[in-house]
């Protein structure tokens, strides 16, 4: 249960320096901006912006910069937005990500655009929309494309703007939002050309489709545009009633501008010229109203910045305090460490004496009854003396004979790792006397003939037979005194036996075929006068 603990510790203390915590901060500030609430989105951007900066996370940092342009931008401070977008696209260029820098480019584009900047604008937009055709996004190519053909329907650049509706059109996914954003640029395209009818049929087709909030923006763009067109064609009337269903629908102070002014030119048509120009003021009185609204803003997002700023400096501070809370809960678990092995030791020690005390406890008390027995009988101590003597000398053989065993296996396993090595060797002879290119060598066919030569040569290995001769002193002797015929080849063929080695491993030590060992081996056993080879291995193990 301590480990438990200790190890929820270490994942609560490394949990707020992970990516997904980076990319839940994004997320969060995101849905905050979706609500409005600028401050709130902020502060969760710039921590996030913070912390993705600290661990050079580039992709949650581009996020995060971006989406805290686009707060700036709705809260109308677009120089501040302007800051964000431009180091947000640095951070896009930097990876090399053309997404990323599609999406800012397409926001600077629409900033430079409300200021009325319409060459910057053209510039960063014809950017954007080059990116999404270079990298086949057709979703974002329809976007683009709209965005393109409202700013040349706004410059009166209409032929332009045909060409890019056409794309849109093309370009566009089954995509409400896209689909009514490039219909009513196309009705406004259409209503500049005086092609009002087509203009209007395409604005009846969005009947039934503009009722969310959401989409309240295109829907007074619509009311406006179909007062325009009744204006165009003589009905007055409904021109009127257009732009007044606009103004009911109005959801913002911008709309506003738009709405009074469309009040202006109806009342100008109906030759009222005393509302025309009353409605022709309240157009300046909206303009001022934003102006004053904007002053505010700027005023909020000062606060909001200086805030902002408060709260990166008490994220320092709690990130200081973070690390301090970590380096002490290093130390607790290395102290903690320290004493469970300090504890594991005491305990093994004193299991360790405690062992020792009860084996002394168990041979005192066999000392003490042998002492008993003795006195009783001088004849059973001394027979037990023998058998203790007999018991010692027997564990002395045995443990020479396990010595002798564990020098033997380490001899088995050199000579082994020898065959090995010859069988190696000879391998690599047999693949490169197969290659018709180096045998076409002099040289090399030659060093190949002289490895073989090598290979094929039996030699005694005086120093095996040495090593051998230091472990199994009395076989050797043994086996020369028996049977002086036997050579040194013969010998050491004995010697392998001996150590229960196969045929195939011997075979492979004296670098001849498994048929030739079985032949040398019958030799030896006639050499030895024994009747069969298989009698060999019984008859050396007696020796």
């Amino acid at each position: 249960m301590k480990y438990v603990l200790i190890f929820l510790l270490l994942i609560q203390s490394f949990e707020n320096d992970t990516i997904h915590y980076c990319d839940g901060l994004i997320k969060r500030g995101l849905e905050a901006h979706i609500n409005k609430n600028y401050l709130k989105s902020l502060e969760l951007l710039t921590e996030a912006q913070t912390l993705a900066k600290k661990n050079n996370w580039q992709k949650e940092l581009f996020n995060a910069t971006n989406g805290i342009g686009v707060n700036y931008y709705e809260m109308l401070d677009y120089g501040e937005a302007l800051d964000n977008y431009l180091q947000a696209y640095t951070i896009a260029l930097k990876v090399m990500d053309t997404k990323q820098e599609s999406i800012v480019l397409n926001n600077i584009a629409v900033l430079y655009r409300d200021e009325k900047k319409y060459n910057e604008a053209e510039i960063y937009q014809k950017k954007a929309f080059d990116i999404f055709v270079k990298v086949k996004d057709s979703f974002e190519i329809a976007v683009s494309a709209t965005n393109l053909a409202g700013l040349y329907n706004e410059t009166n650049k209409l032929e332009l703007a045909s060409k890019y509706i056409d794309i849109a059109k093309i370009m566009a996914p089954k995509n409400l939002e896209t689909v009514i954003y490039t219909s009513i640029i196309e009705a406004e395209n259409l209503l500049d050309k005086n092609e009002f009818d087509a203009s209007e049929k395409i604005i009846n087709r969005l009947n039934g489709k503009l009722e969310s909030t959401e989409l309240n923006n295109s829907k007074i763009a619509v009311l406006l545009l179909l007062s325009k067109i009744y204006e165009h064609q003589n009905h007055i009337e409904k021109a009127l009633n257009s732009t007044k269903q606009a103004k009911e629908e109005s959801l913002s102070y911008k709309n506003n501008i738009h709405i009074y002014d469309r009040f202006s030119e109806v009342y100008f048509a109906m030759k009222d010229f005393e509302k025309s120009i009353k409605y022709k003021d309240s157009v300046m009185l909206v303009k001022d109203s934003i102006s004053v609204l904007k002053d505010r803003v700027v005023y909020e997002n000062s606060k909001i910045k200086f805030e902002i700023k408060d709260s990166q400096k008490q994220l320092l501070v709690s990130q200081d305090q973070l690390n301090n809370e970590k380096l002490i809960k290093y130390y607790l678990i290395g102290f903690s460490l320290l004493i469970f092995t300090l504890l594991g030791w005491l305990l093994r020690s004193n299991y360790i004496k405690y062992r020792q005390k009860r084996i002394i406890s168990v041979n005192s008390q066999e000392i003490i009854a042998l002492e008993l027995k003795n006195k009783e009988n001088d004849n059973l101590l001394l027979e037990q003396q023998m058998k203790e003597k007999e018991i010692l000398s027997l564990l002395e053989r045995n443990n020479h004979k396990l010595e002798l065993e564990r020098k033997n296996r380490k001899l088995v396993a050199n000579v082994l790792q020898l065959g090995q090595r010859n069988e190696n060797i000879k391998n690599f002879v047999k693949s490169l006397s197969q290659n018709s290119e180096l045998s076409k060598n002099i040289f090399l066919a030659k060093q190949i003939e002289l490895l073989k030569n090598i290979l094929s040569k039996e030699e005694s290995n005086d120093e095996f037979l040495s090593h051998f001769e230091e472990i199994n002193s009395h076989f050797l002797k043994s086996i020369k005194e028996m049977h002086p015929t036997l050579n040194a080849n013969d010998i050491r063929f004995l010697c392998y036996m001996y150590m229960n080695l196969s045929g195939k491993e011997i075979s492979t030590l004296f670098n001849i075929t498994i048929q030739a060992t079985r032949k040398r081996k019958e030799r030896i056993a006639i050499k030895m006068n024994l009747l069969e080879g298989s009698q060999l291995y019984g008859y050396i193990t007696t020796i």
